[in-house]
């Protein structure tokens, strides 16, 4: 009997673990940086590989204020297909007020395809320092900005040195409007930004009016990531996109 309810228990167990599995996320394309870069970041510059610690350090382009971008693994098609329904894109990267100090700033842009697969619109994230630690801060506007104004912006939050993720959260309505929520979790898991959930909104499209919201079905994909501005080094720990 004491065999049959320990048999009836470790069954139970593989059951609930497959189950935990089944509603877990869906890894939909993962970077090793334990393996190098691997061809994930390049374009501009040519990504510093520190294997043994496991990330990339991407630093601006000479006599530049920008750095690599990738098109999540060998995409010649610059275009990572969408997932019907939405998907996550994260981005792991290492926050050191003493290389992000005043003046400094990294901004990251995620851009979307069109169905015709030319670009269709980005999402920018802003991580800025100055004399009192580093800033970020999620917005829909141009990578090119008076950075020193969205420090001061009332979503800005200032966070400590350490490893942070930033999620970009796509979900579609009842209506075939996509959805984005962006947020900021630190090493420990803990949600430290969160933006509203919002339209995504068109940028620049032939036969589109600038603003007007994006339906799934005007999605192909997601084009890039692109460190798109940037003074300072940025070591990159982890980029993976799930659904």
């Amino acid at each position: 009997m004491k065999k049959f309810i320990k048999t009836c228990c470790l069954l139970m167990v593989a059951l609930l673990s497959i189950t935990l599995v089944a509603c877990g996320e869906q890894v939909l394309w993962q970077a090793d940086f334990t393996k190098g870069n691997q061809n994930v970041f390049g374009v501009y510059g040519t990504p510093e590989e520190n294997k043994e610690k496991g990330y990339v350090r991407l630093s601006p382009v000479a006599n530049e204020n920008y750095s690599s971008s990738t098109y999540f693994g060998k995409n010649t098609e610059k275009n990572f297909p969408w997932e019907k329904g939405g998907m996550t894109v994260s981005l792991t990267v290492q926050v050191n007020s003493e290389e992000l100090s005043a003046g400094k700033y990294s901004v990251w842009s995620l851009a979307l395809n069109e169905t015709d697969g030319k670009y269709i619109t980005e999402l920018p994230v802003f991580f800025m320092g100055d004399e009192t630690g580093v800033h970020f801060l999620y917005k829909f506007t141009g990578v090119e900005n008076d950075y020193d104004a969205l420090k001061n912006d009332e979503k800005t939050v200032k966070i400590a040195d350490g490893k942070y993720t930033v999620n970009y959260s796509f979900t579609v309505n009842d209506k075939d409007e996509v959805i984005v929520k962006v947020t900021l979790n630190n090493e420990a898991n803990t949600e430290v930004f969160k933006s509203e959930n919002n339209n995504i909104t068109v940028i620049d499209h032939e036969g589109y009016e600038a603003n007007a919201i994006i339906k799934q079905s005007n999605i192909a994909g997601l084009r890039y990531l692109w460190l798109a501005r940037t003074n300072a080094p940025v070591n990159v720990f982890g980029l993976k996109v799930v659904k």
